[in-house]
Order: structure tokens, then sequence, then C-alpha cells
């Protein structure tokens, strides 16, 4: 359902202009921006210029702040004690991380080796070639997204909810409250669908059971039921009357066309 025109009608009828402006997402990146500055060679990543490339930008930067409080962290402490797992949870404290390959991952942009000097073999940041990071990383720096995948928004690193899979296609459906977004997102962490709910601020719109609502949307979508996907987002009061009645005319003049 990808070339589905529906989804840029919906990012056109739902605007989310305000929401993305007052969200948490924005005021990290507001309060955190400064980390591209002092790493230019993450700056790719800088792009705010839509919901999902914030979304990704807040990774990174979530990144680089777990680097740098890590790397204070353990010259405050005797080489000795750095093994012992009371120091390892008083520094990784309320850090976000994403599990992968059964080991945590803190730093996104760096390896899976080296973010066990990150993780539990702290020493190793003490001394060459792991105590050269702190100034200078721009050679061990890898695609956090093609390398971590799902495991990176299935994570603490960000407040998606994961609502869908699809096997087959390799792809999972995750929903952004703040956004009143679904994100439809493959395994290299590229987005194939952003799909825009909520055309019209509506004070008795309900939301009970949302996530529940829109795990069975998200069902039909991964099943190509243009039909029932359609049925779905007015049945749930996910848009308005006015919105569903569009779209289903919409459909039924390229159905009489045979597109």
């Amino acid at each position: 359902m990808a070339s589905f025109r529906l989804f840029p009608y919906l990012r056109q009828k739902c605007d989310k202009t305000s929401l993305i402006a007052s969200s948490r997402a924005r005021a990290f990146y507001e309060d955190n921006s400064e980390g591209f500055v002092k790493y230019p060679a993450l700056n790719k990543y800088a792009n705010t210029s839509d919901p999902f490339s914030l979304i990704k930008a807040d990774i990174i930067l979530e990144g680089v702040n777990n680097k740098e409080s890590i790397e204070k962290s353990v010259e405050l402490y005797q080489k000795a004690d750095l093994s012992k797992p009371s120091i390892r949870e008083a520094i990784h404290q309320r850090m976000a991380f994403c599990s992968y390959k059964n080991k945590n991952i803190y730093v996104p942009f760096l390896s899976p080796l080296v973010n066990q000097a990150y993780n539990k073999n702290f020493s190793l940041l003490l001394q060459p070639p792991f105590s050269f990071l702190k100034k200078d990383f721009d050679e061990e720096i890898i695609d956090p997204f093609d390398t971590y995948g799902f495991n990176l928004f299935s994570s603490s690193f960000t407040d998606l909810v994961e609502i869908a899979t699809s096997k087959e296609e390799n792809l999972k459906a995750y929903y952004d409250i703040d956004f009143e977004t679904i994100f439809v997102i493959d395994d290299q962490g590229r987005m194939e669908e952003e799909i825009r709910l909520f055309d019209a601020p509506d004070p008795l719109r309900s939301k009970t059971h949302l996530i529940s609502k829109l795990e069975a949307l998200m069902a039909f979508y991964f099943a190509s039921d243009k039909e029932s996907f359609i049925d779905s987002l007015y049945n749930f009061s996910l848009i308005t009357l006015k919105t569903y009645r569009y779209i289903v005319a919409e459909e039924e003049k390229k159905n009489a066309l045979g597109l």
C-alpha cells in the first residue's frame, strides 16, 4: 500500500506543524543540537525537515550525550572499581540504550565492538586506542540505522510505540503519540510510509483503546486490504466523516477508471 494516494492526502489534511513545534522531540533537539556543532562528522543526521528525521536526529544526540557522560564518569573512579556492577549501574543510570544481540548499545553511531567500552569494559576508555575516541571518533562512525535497525526504534532512544510487524516485508509500524502519526519503517531505518491521523481537533474524540485500534488498522495495511483500512480510519475515529467521504469518493472514481 506504499503507493496509495491516501497518505499524501492525509499528510496535507492532518497538519501537525504545531504539534511538532511543541513536541518533546523538538524540545530535546533544541536543547542538545550543539552536539552536531561539536561533532561535524555527525551532521548528516542533523536534518529535522520532517518528523521522522527529527526522531532520528534525537537518537544521534542522545548517543552523543551518553558518550560524553560515560567518558566523564569513568575518570572519576579508580580503574579497579570500573568493573564493579554497582559502578556500571551508577554510570548508566537513566541512560537510553538499545539491545542488540544481547548487548546494550549506548552510543548508536559506534559499532557493537566499540560500544563494549561504553557498556561493560570502561577501563578500555582510559588507554589507547579507545581513549582517543573522546576527541576523535570520526573514523569509527557507522550508520546506526542500517546497523541496529528496529532495535533503535523499539528502544528507549525514542518514545515510539511499536504497533505492528510484517515479517514478510521486514517492516514495523510505530506510533508517535506527540505527532499523532504512524511511521512504517524497514529494518535499515528507512521510512516506507508516514500516516498522519486526526485531521481536525475534536474535544469529544475518544482515544480510548487507541493502541489496540492502531494495531487492527495496521493489520489491514500489511494485508493490503485498502477498503478495510479506509473504513477503519473512520470507524476508529481516526479521521472525520468529511475526510472519510472524500477518500471513498476518490477511490470510487479510480475504480470507475480502472486505476
